[in-house]
């Protein structure tokens, strides 16, 4: 992944592009927003976001964000109160996930983890 600044921001990318969505679906089982852009399909849990959403205030309706420039997604809840997710949360949410998958597999395996954080050279 990498990083593209942008007016003050930092936006995670892929292969040095913006990540752009394509589609959200809501996955009731998994609690949980299906994210799918151009080359993953991702998982963002509804209790990362906010308004939360519950049993007694379930979502109504989600869509990709055309305002955000397709690089976020956002939701109605029953009550009618809206929120929205940008890409970066959504990308920072799964590789934090796959770090910790990794190292718990690691663990099982007997392995010792050395962590190395280096000053990249220019």
């Amino acid at each position: 992944m990498g990083k593209i600044r942008r007016g003050g921001y930092v936006f995670m990318s892929i292969r040095g592009a913006v990540v752009k969505i394509r589609s959200v679906r809501i996955n009731n089982r998994r609690k949980a927003f299906e994210v799918r852009t151009s080359s993953r399909r991702l998982l963002f849990p509804f209790a990362k976001v906010d308004p939360r959403p519950t049993v007694s205030d379930p979502i109504t309706r989600v869509f990709v964000d055309r305002e955000l420039g397709s690089e976020g997604f956002g939701f109605v809840l029953r009550s009618e109160r809206e929120g929205s997710v940008h890409i970066e949360q959504v990308l920072q949410t799964n590789y934090r996930k796959s770090v910790d998958q990794l190292l718990s597999l690691l663990q099982v395996l007997d392995c010792e983890v050395r962590l190395v954080v280096r000053p990249k050279s220019a």
